[in-house]
Formats: C-alpha cells, structure tokens, sequence
C-alpha cells in the first residue's frame, strides 16, 4: 500500500513539473497571442536592464505613476528597484540570478530579511514580429494575471505584465553601473 502511494505521489509530482516547463507556459501565452520562447541563451545574451512598464508598452498606452526596474547583471548579480510617484526610488531586492531552458530564478541575498514580494521565476520569450526583444514574465502572478485580463488587446495585456530588455549591461560598464545603484537607491530595511 506504501509502495503505492509513492507511486502516486511521483506521477503526481512529473504532471505538476512537466505542466510548468517553460514551453507549457509559452503555449498559454500562445493560446491569446503569438510568442516564441527562448530555451538556448546564454548568460551574456540576458543581462540587461528590464522594465516594467517597458518602452513598447508606454509607447502604446503612456506612463504610468511608477514603475518596477530589473538589472540583470553578466556577473549573475541582479538588482530589483522600484519606484513610484509618492516615495523615493529605491532597491527591494538584491541577489543572484540562474538561467536555466527557458527560465530565469532569482534568489535573494541573505542580507534582504524581509519578502519583497516580487516573482521569483521567470520565462523568457519575444513577440513573434520582434525576434531581437526580450521579455520576462513571472510564472506565479504575472502569467495568470495576463490570461485573465487578455480578452481585448492581448499583445498590449502582456507587454503590461512583461519586464521588457531595453538596455544590454556590459561587463565593461557592470561594475561601476551596480555600485552608483546601491550607493544612490540601496535604503536596507530595518
């Protein structure tokens, strides 16, 4: 009977992984408008600046009152800042990035004891007509929140929830780039 249970709990376990594989997910944004997953880059090829809102978005639909800022550095570092039109922009999260098929982790640094309450996990695509675009769009809030609210402007609906690649970092620029962001926007919680 043990052995059983086991056995369910494994099936279990493979439907749940292979349902959350970066290709599953690019097939439910597919389903509400044409993307392309990216499986096969490389570090260098993802570290940049992302915003969301990102420039194709604001192009389309204006500024907002705020805004959310990921840099992704070569070296695997990540700053998370983000700023709004009542308080200072500031840093929420730091720490290191893996890129793995398709998906992008963040792991905090110890030294962020609090939640940032920001995705931890994301897939990598581009719109079908941009093939040298990159956007992120984070698997546990962010997807789910594009399928419900795509029903009229599905493209624009996902470039909303898509931290959007408008700057490349280089390794050159890296360095000096994260010590003016930490020293200018880096206010550690108490």
């Amino acid at each position: 009977m043990q052995r059983i249970n086991i056995l369910l709990m494994l099936a279990t376990l493979c439907q749940i992984a292979s349902c959350s594989s970066p290709s599953k997910l690019t097939d439910r944004i597919n389903a509400k408008t044409p993307v392309k997953g990216f499986y096969n880059l490389d570090d260098a090829k993802l570290a940049g600046v992302y915003s969301r809102p990102g420039p194709s978005y604001v192009a389309r639909k204006g500024p907002g009152l705020g805004g959310n800022g990921l840099f992704l550095f070569p070296d695997d570092t990540y700053l998370y800042l983000v700023a709004t039109d009542v308080g200072p922009i500031q840093i929420l999260d730091k720490g290191t990035w893996h890129y793995s098929r398709g998906t992008i982790e963040l792991v905090s640094d110890p030294e962020v004891k609090w939640d940032p309450e920001i995705e931890r996990r994301f897939i990598t695509i581009h719109r079908l007509a941009m093939e040298r675009e990159v956007l992120l769009i984070g698997t546990d809030l962010d997807l789910s929140h594009f399928e419900k609210e795509s029903a009229v402007d599905s493209e624009t609906t996902l470039l909303g929830f898509a931290h959007e690649r408008f700057k490349a970092i280089n390794p050159s620029e890296a360095t000096e780039l994260k010590a003016n962001l930490l020293k200018n926007y880096w206010f550690p919680k108490r």
